[in-house]
This record gives structure tokens, C-alpha cells and sequence, in this order.
């Protein structure tokens, strides 16, 4: 479902989701910068979802592209030919919790929102890298997430997505809904490991020591 508004109805005391985010292609996601994530060789604590949204966007960003990458691997949304196309997420972070004003939004594409109750707006952006026969690229993709609290922890509302570009004088495209799509489903199952107490507590400031 494409939709109407953009984030960069910000304005000065509340800039643009896509300027707070990018400051430029490059700001947000050196290209030189993409490294795999620390191996742990330790016992792993586990935890629950965290009461702060801040606190649980964290540990979401940090998490998401393993759990973003495999709802891919499973999925049939690139039912493609001959692999000639697949994609992996490779960062998820530049978490920003200012909210939008909806009065400035199309109410009929957050109708759904009225079904919960003061659901949180958390804005980030993910570093995707893109393959096919003859090159790879990477782009960055800007995320509108709406989390809500029910009885058993926190939900998904929406989640909203510009795409970006692989060349970045171009501007993202228009916002679509994506709850559905990987990064959504990724977010949703991850959502569901934190209910049930299930994910990676973080790594403690010490040197691991007992």
C-alpha cells in the first residue's frame, strides 16, 4: 500500500526523518564501515523486553539484521528465477524517538491506530546490500516503526518505509506500509522472542569478570 505523506514533513523544530538519518548517504552507514557482528564466546544471558522503548529499540537495532535475514531465507517474497536478485540486511540503527504530528498525516492510511492505545513512534534506518550476476550495492532503507503495549508486552501498531536508492542523488521513494514485509516480520518475531524472555541480554561494561 503506498501512501501519501513523507517524513520530511519535519520542519525546523522537527527535521526531516530522512535528514536525520542520512545527514547523507554516507553519513549514516560508512561504506567502509560494514563489518559481521562479534562472535560471543561466552554463556548468553537472556532477558524480557525492556519497559523504555529507548532501551528496547537498542536492543531491536542490534538484533534485527539476523532476525530481518532470516524471515528472508525462509520467505518466498523473491520468488525468482535463477537467483538473479537477492539482498541481505546488513546494519539497523540511527534510532530517533521525536515524534511526528499526525494532524499532518492522511488519516486513512493510520486509521488502524486508533485501535491502540499511545503507541510510540521510533524512526530508524537499515543498510541493505543488494546482489546480482554482475555487481553488488548497498542502499539505506528509513523506517517509521509504531510500537504499542498490550497485556503481554509490546506490538507492532505499523511500520512505514521510504527505500532508498543505490545512487545517493537520488531521493528515497514514497513511504509504503511494510508490517508485512521483512524488515516488519523480522521486527514482529523479535518482538516475540523479548515477550517471552528470550533475547540476548547486553553485554555488561566490565571485562567479564565474575
Amino acid at each position: 500500500m503506498k501512501c501519501n505523506f513523507s517524513f520530511r514533513r519535519r520542519q525546523t523544530a522537527l527535521p526531516s526523518i530522512v535528514y536525520l538519518m542520512t545527514i547523507g548517504t554516507m553519513a549514516a552507514f560508512p561504506q567502509n564501515a560494514i563489518a559481521s557482528p562479534p562472535q560471543p564466546s561466552y554463556v548468553e544471558t537472556r532477558m524480557s523486553c525492556p519497559a523504555d522503548v529507548e532501551n528496547l529499540t537498542q536492543l531491536l537495532l542490534r538484533d534485527l539484521p539476523g532476525y530481518a535475514n532470516r524471515v528472508l531465507r525462509r520467505s518466498a517474497i523473491l520468488d525468482l528465477p535463477d537467483d538473479t536478485y537477492t539482498f541481505s540486511i546488513l546494519l539497523a540503527g540511527r534510532a530517533e524517538y521525536q515524534p511526528l504530528d499526525l494532524k499532518t498525516t492522511e488519516r486513512s492510511q493510520i486509521d488502524s491506530l486508533h485501535d491502540f492505545a499511545s503507541p510510540q513512534q521510533v524512526f530508524f534506518t537499515t543498510l541493505e546490500q543488494h546482489y546480482t550476476h554482475t555487481k553488488a550495492y548497498t542502499t539505506q532503507n528509513y523506517h517509521w516503526l509504531f510500537l504499542t503495549q498490550s497485556d503481554s508486552g509490546w506490538r507492532v501498531a505499523l511500520l512505514f518505509t521510504q527505500f532508498g536508492s543505490a545512487d545517493p542523488q537520488r531521493p528515497p521513494l514514497p513511504p509504503r506500509e511494510t508490517s508485512q514485509g521483512i524488515v516488519g516480520q523480522g521486527v514482529k518475531i523479535w518482538l516475540r522472542d523479548c515477550r517471552a524472555g528470550a533475547i540476548r541480554a547486553p553485554e555488561s561494561d566490565g571485562d567479564g569478570e565474575d
